[in-house]
């Protein structure tokens, strides 16, 4: 199981990944969490993955996958305060 940023058609959306196929974010979830670094930054993974657990499965041909960003560009919050 991975999380992803994808677009579905139009929509920017993110969701998990299985081997199985995707689940996408709800429409709801999105609107609390446009994106999937909200939703990390916010903490609420343990939260949400019951609720992405129950949408059904998709494939993910109609998918597109977003780039991956460098590490310390997806976490702001990491200190980068020198010294004692």
């Amino acid at each position: 199981m991975k999380l992803a940023s994808f677009r579905d058609g139009t929509t920017a959306t993110w969701g998990l990944v299985q081997a199985a196929g995707v689940q996408l974010a709800a429409p709801a979830l999105r609107k609390k969490f446009p994106a999937l670094r909200d939703l990390l930054a916010d903490g609420a993974l343990p939260d949400v993955l019951p609720q992405l657990a129950a949408v059904p499965l998709r494939t993910a041909d109609a998918l597109r996958f977003a780039p991956c960003r460098a590490v310390s560009r997806a976490a702001p919050f990491v200190s980068r305060r020198r010294g004692p």
